[in-house]
């Protein structure tokens, strides 16, 4: 009889999990807190490279450097804010997943890992040239006010998002020795800015269909529905204006097919936008962008056709 309830006893006890298992949970939660998903917002460091077909291998080695810099940088960044709001993401319904909100990593360990990335970011910094890593300087710094301050401050915080961008393009220029429009560099800023609102606008439907008293993002009391469908239309039209500017000096400056593949991808451009105010509204994926712009088949494909007959503007061939 004791054999049969030690055996009973044995049974019953939860088998522990595998090396493999306990790996992969540790490298999930590591990848979710550099939110390496979020890296693709880097890549507008590549956009000043890409405008100048006549950059040679060393401004494109640098641009990569440039861009894993940033994405250390960021998640440095990610790590900050993190830990100041994770009380705040507790009381999120989608937040209280992240690793230090949920446990899954300590602030202590967090802190390490930010440590590193910011020694890897000044590293890669250092291969670029000074005034590209006095920027990259300039943006921690943004951010980490932003982080225990200016993300309080409505339209203060929703601006600071938007210059974060500005200053990932204008970082680019200096890698690559490109002055960028300003009109270019206007329409970057208020683009992003459309989409910080409209990332606004649904975590304030999140958080109201969670508790209906419950704003979790300290500045999101400061703000309505009304009011952020009122900055999301100024936001898009003048991201509109300042683009459709930029196109239009491109055309005037170019003859032949390249001013129609110049315009052919404008309009693509245009359609992209189009398509994310619809998923906003229509279809209320505003809270992750990121995961709308590289999933949705029709921005895709937007975006493929905008680079396409971008491409075929500037070629030789054409």
């Amino acid at each position: 009889m004791p054999d049969d309830i030690c055996s009973v006893t044995k049974r019953d006890k939860p088998p522990l999990p595998s090396r493999a298992a306990v790996v992969n949970s540790a490298l999930r939660d590591g990848a979710n807190l550099l939110r390496v998903r979020q890296w693709p917002k880097n890549a507008l460091v590549f956009a000043p490279l890409i405008l100048s077909p006549g950059a040679g291998s060393i401004a494109l080695i640098d641009s990569i450097v440039l861009y894993f810099g940033f994405c250390f940088l960021a998640s440095s960044v990610y790590i900050i804010n993190d830990i100041a709001d994770a009380e705040s993401d507790r009381a999120h319904p989608k937040k209280k997943y992240r690793p230090i909100a949920s446990g899954a990593i300590s602030p202590t360990i967090a802190l390490r890992m930010m440590a590193s990335l910011l020694l890897l970011a000044i590293m890669l910094g250092a291969l670029l040239p000074i005034s590209a890593g006095f920027m990259m300087i300039s943006y921690l710094l943004l951010n980490i006010l932003y982080s225990f301050y200016l993300k309080k401050i409505p339209i203060i915080e929703i601006f600071c998002v938007a210059a974060g961008f500005v200053v990932r393009v204008f970082v680019g220029t200096e890698v690559v020795g490109l002055a960028v429009s300003h009109e270019l560099m206007a329409f970057v800023f208020f683009f992003c800015a459309f989409i910080s609102v409209g990332k606004r606008r649904q975590e304030i439907i999140l958080s109201q269909a969670a508790d209906p008293n419950a704003k979790h993002r300290v500045v999101l009391q400061h703000y309505n529905l009304a009011f952020l469908d009122s900055l999301l239309s100024a936001t898009v039209i003048s991201s509109g204006i300042f683009f459709w500017l930029h196109v239009i000096d491109l055309i005037r400056s170019s003859t032949g097919s390249a001013a129609l593949f110049t315009c052919l991808s404008a309009l693509s451009v245009t359609a992209l936008i189009f398509r994310y105010l619809q998923g906003i509204y229509v279809e209320s994926t505003g809270d992750n962008p990121v995961d709308f712009f590289i999933r949705d088949p029709f921005t895709l494909l937007s975006g493929l056709t905008a680079a396409a007959f971008y491409w075929l503007s500037i070629s030789p061939f054409v």
